[in-house]
């Protein structure tokens, strides 16, 4: 029981590490395809916020599966994607607000 939980949650975060990538990218392919013109400018700022949503959403399902399936090899590389994403999006943030910060 416990090897077949370990290498389900590990599909699971291999998965939903790769969705976090995909599903942003694609959240705003479709907008743009799909919105009027005129609509465009009310669309930019809920766009963003659902694609930060979702990406931070799938990722930190799968650094969770991750670390509970790390026995698997899935488990292994869906918490190494999922932690070098997270974890670059937090040094980019932090930079971005450490150099503002100077600028004042």
């Amino acid at each position: 029981m416990g090897e077949y939980s370990n290498s389900k949650l590990g599909r699971i975060s291999l998965i939903s590490s790769l969705l976090g990538v995909v599903t942003p990218i694609l959240v705003v392919f479709i907008s743009k395809i799909f919105v009027e013109e005129g609509l465009k400018a009310y669309y930019g700022e809920a766009r963003f916020v659902l694609s930060v949503g979702l990406f931070f959403g799938f990722e930190s399902i799968a650094f969770v599966c991750g670390l509970s399936g790390r026995s698997s090899p899935k488990g292994k590389v869906g918490l190494w994607i999922s932690s070098l994403l997270l974890g670059g999006t937090a040094i980019s943030v932090l930079y971005v607000i450490w150099s503002l910060a100077q600028e004042v």
